[in-house]
């Protein structure tokens, strides 16, 4: 049986200090507020693209 991956922002959107996860539509970047900072998790391609 295969276990379904997690996506980051279900993550974050599951922790309680972190507020306003959306998606900001480049390259699976996630834009969210936490401890009242805001901040960007970017996604960044690997050597084989992915």
């Amino acid at each position: 049986m295969a276990e379904e991956a997690t996506r980051p922002a279900d993550i974050l959107q599951a922790h309680p200090d972190t507020s306003d996860v959306t998606d900001s539509g480049r390259h699976g970047d996630i834009v969210f507020t936490a401890g009242g900072n805001t901040w960007v998790l970017d996604s960044q391609s690997g050597a084989d693209g992915e």
